[in-house]
C-alpha cells in the first residue's frame, strides 16, 4: 500500500488557479467629497417630500458653498376645487301648458281567510294596482302567505308544500312567499315589486294562505304597499 505523500497530488494537469475576485466598491464613500458620509444625521438615502428641523439636518448640506443637495417646501397651492350638486325631479306633464309633480302614497288592503284547519289552504283574489312595491305585511297567527300575478300560476303552484322549493326551469309568476311563525308575525320587504300578468293587465293580485298552526285559525293579514302604476 503507498504512503500518504505518494498518494497526494503535487498538482492538477488541466487545472488552473481561479483568480482572486475584485474588492467589492465600498457603500459609503468617505467623508469630504459630497456625499451622505458627510453628514452624520442621515438615515434614508431619499430625499424627503416635506421641509422639516429633522429632514434639513439630513439633506441640506449647503454648507455655505453652492449646495449638494437642498431641500425646498412644496409650492402653496393657491386654487381650490368647487363641487356642484344635481337635484332631479320626476315630473308628468300632460298635453296641455301645465306640468305637475308626481306623487306616491302608500296604501293597506286586508285580507281575511275563513276559519282554517291546521294545514288548512285558502285562496282569494285582492284589488291592489297593476304595478307595486311590496312594502310590509301583519299577521294575527302564524301562516304562510303566497302572492301571485294571475291566477294559472296560483292554481299550478297550490299543491307545493310549505318550504318547498319551487320547480326549476319554470315560469312559475311567485311575487313573494313568507312563512311567518314567530310573534310578532310581520315581514317588511326591500325592493320587492309585484304586477299583473293578465292580459289585458288590471289590477287583480292572487293569494293563498296557509294555516301553519297547530290549532284552527281564522288568518288575518294587512299588506302595505306602493302602487306604481294605477
Amino acid at each position: 500500500m503507498p504512503n500518504l505523500t505518494d498518494s497526494v497530488r503535487g498538482s492538477l494537469p488541466g487545472y488552473i488557479p481561479a483568480p482572486e475576485k475584485p474588492p467589492l466598491p465600498s457603500v459609503m464613500p468617505g467623508k469630504g467629497i459630497g456625499n451622505f458620509g458627510a453628514n452624520p444625521s442621515i438615515r434614508c438615502p431619499l430625499p424627503p417630500f416635506n421641509i422639516g428641523p429633522d429632514t434639513l439636518r439630513q439633506f441640506d448640506q449647503s454648507e455655505g458653498i453652492t449646495p449638494k443637495r437642498r431641500v425646498i417646501p412644496l409650492p402653496v397651492q393657491t386654487t381650490v376645487g368647487t363641487g356642484s350638486v344635481v337635484t332631479n325631479t320626476t315630473t308628468s306633464t300632460s298635453s296641455g301648458s301645465s306640468s305637475s309633480s308626481t306623487t306616491l302614497t302608500a296604501k293597506t288592503v286586508a285580507y281575511t281567510s275563513p276559519i282554517l284547519a291546521a294545514g288548512g289552504m285558502d285562496q282569494q283574489v285582492l284589488t291592489l294596482s297593476k304595478s307595486f312595491q311590496l312594502i310590509s305585511m301583519v299577521a294575527n297567527v302564524p301562516c304562510e302567505m303566497r302572492l301571485y300575478g294571475s291566477a294559472l300560476s296560483q292554481a299550478i303552484d297550490a299543491s307545493r308544500a310549505t318550504d318547498a322549493p319551487l320547480a326549476a326551469e319554470l315560469f312559475n309568476n311567485l311575487i313573494t312567499n313568507i312563512v311567518l311563525d314567530t310573534s310578532p308575525f310581520i315581514w317588511e320587504w326591500q325592493n320587492r315589486v309585484g304586477v299583473n300578468t293578465d292580459n289585458p293587465q288590471d289590477t287583480n293580485i292572487f293569494i293563498t294562505t296557509i294555516n301553519t298552526g297547530s290549532t284552527s285559525a281564522q288568518i288575518l293579514i294587512t299588506i302595505t304597499y306602493l302602487p306604481l302604476e294605477s
